[in-house]
């Protein structure tokens, strides 16, 4: 392979990640509005997403993202044929089921999916509705949900 080969192959890496950085970042904006995320090149090949729906810090306990209730981390890998994402962690924290308990969760199901920029964008899509409705179902159980304000929950 050739000099001009190799910078033409990183141009259109670099073209792709940012297409699907922008196209997540569009459907998270879509379903969380007033929330925040993080989404950055971590290797040449990889893509770290993190994301919770408390988009004031100020709201947060100590002020940290991630005491988020709904905060969520994905990773995104550059492969030969497309992308692969996997859920590091994630769920929505709720209020204790047992009185020795800090905290228990609901679970947010993610499958590992691989495919192209379309496909992965659209899974993300289709996730954020279900998890929104998650939210919805769980609202008056979230942990400390009183500290936050209802503009987070719409």
């Amino acid at each position: 392979m050739d000099i001009i080969n190799k910078i033409d192959l990183v141009l259109e890496n670099e073209n792709n990640e940012k297409e699907i950085m922008d196209g997540i970042k569009n459907v998270f904006e879509k379903h969380f509005s007033n929330g925040w995320f993080n989404l950055r090149k971590i290797s040449s090949d990889s893509i770290g997403f993190s994301f919770g729906i408390i988009g004031d810090k100020k709201e947060l306990s100590s002020g940290i993202l991630d005491n988020d209730p709904v905060h969520h981390k994905f990773m995104i890998r550059k492969e030969e044929m497309g992308w692969e994402v996997k859920n590091l962690f994630g769920s929505i924290a709720i209020n204790p089921k047992e009185k020795y308990m800090a905290m228990s969760s609901v679970k947010t199901k993610f499958r590992k999916t691989k495919g192209d920029t379309k496909k992965i964008i659209s899974t993300f899509d289709k996730w954020f509705v279900k998890l929104k409705s998650l939210i919805k179902d769980n609202e008056e159980n979230i942990y400390q949900r009183s500290n936050y304000s209802d503009k987070f929950f719409k």
